[in-house]
């Protein structure tokens, strides 16, 4: 009984260890030391680097870290793909560049603005609502709950805005 704990505790390790050392997995999946603009850092990234990555890759792992409810709203992988292609959200692919604010935290959520600087070198606001993950395997996980383009005078990211 010892040596099959010893074997199943060995294996998980390795498990972990193939996890933290695959910068294609680790960094893409959600994990709950990681703070809320760190999340949309992430999945912002992923985005950005969709047409790179190829088949999709960056939707997928941007996808990664929708909380349930937001997979429950958006539904499977390839309806969030077409929600991403839609103008509202298009810039967010294959984006330039982004800036990110200050989380500001409100009853166990977060939002974080952000500037995008799409792919045609327009500039769109989003704003990114998170909360902590209660689901088994990710506890405590800041995920997202939804995706708001943004007006266009929202606050420069370096300022706070409210949830």
């Amino acid at each position: 009984m010892h040596r099959l704990r010893a074997i199943i505790a060995s294996l998980g390790t390795l498990v972990l260890g193939a996890c933290a050392d695959d910068p294609d997995t680790a960094a893409y999946q959600p994990d709950p030391r990681l703070e809320p603009r760190e999340v949309v850092q992430r999945q912002v990234v992923a985005l950005g680097e969709n047409s790179a990555l190829g088949q999709n890759r960056g939707i997928e792992r941007a996808y990664q870290f929708a909380s349930p409810a937001n997979r429950k709203a958006v539904g499977s992988l390839p309806r969030f793909s077409e929600l991403l292609r839609n103008p509202g959200y298009r810039p967010l692919l294959n984006n330039r560049s982004a800036r990110y604010s200050e989380p500001v935290f409100e009853n166990g959520r977060a939002a974080v603005s952000v500037r995008v600087t799409s792919i045609a070198g327009r500039t769109v606001d989003y704003v990114f609502f998170l909360s902590r993950s209660q689901r088994a395997g990710c506890q405590g996980c800041w995920m997202t709950d939804a995706v708001q383009p943004g007006p266009d005078n929202l606050p420069d990211p370096g300022q706070r805005v409210s949830l």
